[in-house]
């Protein structure tokens, strides 16, 4: 053997990052986390409005709100499409389809806009009393996007699993 030739090693290739494992589980989680979230906030809503719903929707009772039924059946229908559209992105991860990192974005941004609305938005407008441990899961929500959006979008596991 020369010392003037340089030495190859030949060790193993690395195999491009690929598959939801490693630091990708952790927003797959999330996923679940907020599908989990939303049916809560949904049963909590209908929950806390069943009580009230004769007093605030007929014309003749006193505490008659105009547009409560509205507002509430359209705050209900944006939860059922949050859910919908958490379950689809859940099925695109786990299928490896390309549509699952925009969707996941989306996703992430409509689940924080939900939470706001739900919590301090909607009881606002109604007179609604606002429960301030509420603040927790809007913080929840906006540090999950902070962290998770920008590691979608850079990410190369995340590059190399969504291609199909």
């Amino acid at each position: 053997m020369d010392v003037n030739t340089p030495a190859v090693l030949t060790g193993p290739q690395k195999t491009p990052l690929q598959g939801i494992r490693g630091w990708l589980i952790l927003p797959m989680l999330g996923l679940f986390y907020m599908l989990y979230q939303t049916i809560i906030m949904m049963y909590l809503d209908i929950l806390q409005v069943k009580s009230a719903w004769h007093l605030v929707t007929n014309e003749q009772s006193d505490f008659y709100v105009d547009g409560f039924s509205n507002a509430f059946y359209m705050l209900q229908m944006a939860q059922g499409i949050l859910i919908v559209l958490l379950a689809w992105n859940v099925i695109a991860a786990l299928k490896g389809l390309k549509i699952a990192k925009p969707l996941f974005i989306i996703s992430m941004l409509f689940y924080t806009v939900m939470v706001v609305v739900s919590r301090f938005v909607f009881p606002n407008i109604f007179g609604i009393e606002i429960e301030y441990s509420y603040i927790i899961n809007v913080v929840n929500s906006c540090f999950y996007c902070f962290i998770w959006i920008p590691y979608v979008l850079m990410s190369d596991r995340v590059k190399q699993t969504f291609i199909h």
